[in-house]
């Protein structure tokens, strides 16, 4: 009977604990985990200093190997700056503070509310970029990181040294503003889940409910070998969920708030760059000749293409135009090969009304598949 209930208590126990994903850890590194465990059990971390380094030196496993960290917790921020590059397309930069749960969350909260106000101020770009910049300028091997990601052009025989190096200076400033053009994120890692954090985004859904991702980091044992789980899976946030939610959550009279309403093609297609506004304008021309009752429809937070219903959205930033559109990603990825295509989850879907996917295009090269894709939508 005892070993009965002994075999029970292991089962429930596998079912409750999922390590699938998790990692083994070794001493203070990550590395691939065999496919077997047993009845794993929470082992709690013993310092704030043991939480920290496990994560801080094992970016790569955490986040992906294409990221950059930016260590910006003894300047204004106070928090580290993560820039990812996993994926075609501009790099995306987010905010991340690190807490132990034995530390005050109203510690956490005078932090996240300073970078809330930073983020809300008028000229919150040129302040982020001087306080990154700063920070890059005094380490050579970050500096030399991200003029590689920069793409800053090859030096010019002509050119001094002081001239190119006014020239790599100003590529990693406007590399930096490229980031910034949509607000970050803040992730907020902790190795428990923080009762309070409920509460705040209830209380203000505007900043803490929309920008706020939090990831728990647990620890476990089976059998003498200790684990990290990690929940949710940094690959698997899903971030065009979060705009879409951000989209929804915006108060119809934007102008009433003293906000920029963009209603014009040209409040869309304003700073953005020249290569970016000949896609939109060549997807736009190729498919008026083909349906010159196509309606090009700009919102504020996209440009509709419709024909009697939507069948396309524009998304236009600096660098890149993210198209979602209403065709199964299944039958996209047939004639998409050149441009990324993003998967989005059923609830993103739903949002958009009906089955759709993302097209990520950042270069001119290639576009005519784009187009055939949306003639196809329009036929």
């Amino acid at each position: 009977m005892k070993q009965t209930e002994n075999t029970e208590l292991t089962d429930r126990d596998e079912k409750s604990i999922d390590l699938s994903n998790a990692w083994l850890i070794n001493e203070n590194t990550l590395e691939p985990q065999p496919e077997r465990y047993l009845a794993p059990e929470e082992l709690k971390f013993k310092t704030d200093k043991e939480f920290n380094e496990l994560i801080l030196n094992n970016i790569g496993s955490l986040f992906g190997k294409n990221t950059l960290l930016i260590d910006c917790t003894k300047n204004q921020l106070e928090c580290h700056v993560l820039i990812d590059y996993n994926t075609e397309g501009t790099p995306v930069l987010h905010l991340i503070d690190i807490s132990f749960s034995k530390q005050n969350f109203w510690e956490v909260f005078a932090r996240v509310s300073k970078l809330f106000t930073l983020m809300t101020g008028r000229n919150y770009i040129d302040q982020f970029v001087s306080i990154l910049y700063g920070v890059i300028i005094e380490n050579k091997e970050l500096h030399d990181e991200v003029t590689t990601l920069s793409e800053v052009e090859e030096k010019n025989e002509e050119q001094s040294d002081e001239e190119r190096k006014e020239q790599v200076l100003e590529a990693i400033e406007d590399f930096l503003k490229g980031l910034l053009d949509n607000k970050p994120f803040i992730i907020l890692i902790s190795d428990q889940e923080r009762p309070e954090l409920v509460t705040m985004r209830q209380t203000y859904p505007t900043n803490w409910g929309k920008f706020i991702i939090p990831i728990i980091l647990q620890k476990y044992t089976d059998e003498g070998t200790a684990y990290l789980a990690m929940n949710p899976l940094y690959s698997e946030i899903e971030w065009e969920e979060a705009e879409a939610e951000e989209i929804l959550s915006k108060p119809v009279n934007e102008k009433a708030k003293g906000k920029v309403q963009k209603s014009t093609e040209e409040d869309h297609l304003r700073g953005t760059e020249q290569m970016m506004q000949q896609v939109y304008q060549k997807i736009k021309t190729d498919l008026l000749k083909v349906n010159a009752g196509l309606e090009f429809n700009p919102k504020q937070y996209y440009i509709s293409m419709r024909r009697g219903k939507n069948l396309a959205f524009f998304h236009i930033k600096k660098k890149s135009i993210s198209i979602v559109v209403m065709s199964p990603e299944k039958d996209t990825r047939k004639l998409i090969k050149h441009h990324e295509v993003k998967t989005l989850t059923e609830k993103v879907q739903k949002f958009w009304n009906g089955e759709c996917c993302t097209i990520v295009v950042n270069k001119l090269d290639k576009v005519e598949e784009v187009i055939t894709l949306l003639k196809n939508l329009i036929k």
